[in-house]
């Protein structure tokens, strides 16, 4: 067999190969870019979701400390709030909103408290009725927050030969890969941390 056919071929192939690598590799990053952003996304609507709920628990609850339960259509948004937490939410997180649910309604139909008792409420280790249920917001949302991929960044390997041209001194061109990867990752941190 002739050698310029077989280089031939052989060329051929290396273009192929190249090209069906860079179609996989560009699938690979548009589908990690979608699950990242499909994540954010859910997690921006459970930050919503749990800020309106603790907004409209905290309103309850200082409502229940001075009357007693007149309307009973008073707690629609808040059961409505707690049954959108139900669709999405963990056991933990759902379970933390329900036990808030519950307390708002013992206070309702409790005695109200004086201005002396809710001093003394404040003071006390159960000042907070919302904590346990943010808590479990910040655990669950910490969660999904970890489970976001990160973008892969690519790494320049440090070159003698850069020092050589006459474009100005890259800080980074010294540093190895591990050192190159560990400021990659602190700046993505940095960044998801502002995203947050």
């Amino acid at each position: 067999m002739d050698i310029p056919p077989m280089t031939a071929l052989a060329g051929m192939m290396v273009s192929v190969l190249a090209v069906m690598a860079t179609v996989a590799i560009a699938w690979i990053n548009q589908k990690t870019f979608q699950r990242r952003e499909l994540l954010r996304e859910e997690v921006r609507k459970r930050e919503t979701l749990y800020g309106e709920f603790i907004g409209e628990c905290a309103r309850l609850l200082m409502d229940a400390f001075q009357r007693t339960l007149d309307q009973p259509e008073t707690l629609l948004p808040a059961y409505a709030l707690l049954n959108r937490i139900r669709l999405c939410a963990t056991p933990e997180v759902l379970a933390a909103a329900e036990r808030l649910v519950a307390r708002i309604m013992d206070q309702y139909f409790s005695s109200n408290l004086s201005l002396h008792e809710l001093r003394v409420l404040a003071r006390s280790s159960e000042a907070d009725p919302l904590k346990e249920f943010g808590e479990a917001c910040v655990v669950e949302l910490k969660s999904m927050l970890g489970k976001i991929p990160r973008p892969h960044s690519r790494l320049r390997p440090a070159s003698p030969s850069r020092a050589l041209t006459d474009s100005p001194p890259n800080p980074d061109a010294s540093l190895t890969n591990r050192q190159q990867v560990s400021r990659t990752l602190a700046a993505d941190r940095s960044t998801d941390a502002s995203l947050r």
